[in-house]
């Protein structure tokens, strides 16, 4: 699934703020790492765009499109949602 990574890193993050398991130091490094693994990239966003095209082509390969210029949005918009969840 394409937008699997975002999901996980949000429910990570979730899980450390719950567990208060996050201390002060770390809290930089982990925002980053869930930050940038949790991005969706233009390939997730073109494979979310024409879903048909990657089974027809049996892997994650799609044509490009315009849509795929959005991970510059997701991103960051990412690691905010990720530093609101575990310092917010």
């Amino acid at each position: 699934m394409a937008v699997a990574p975002a999901p996980i890193s949000l429910g990570v993050a979730a899980f450390v703020r719950a567990t208060g398991t996050l201390e002060g130091v770390l809290a930089v490094p982990l925002v980053l790492a869930l930050g940038y693994t949790g991005s969706l990239s233009g390939g997730d966003i073109a494979v979310i765009v024409n879903p048909t095209a990657a089974r027809e082509a049996g892997r994650f390969v799609v044509p490009s499109t315009r849509w795929q210029a959005l991970s510059v949005v997701t991103a960051p918009a990412t690691t905010l949602a990720v530093a609101a969840l575990l310092v917010g």
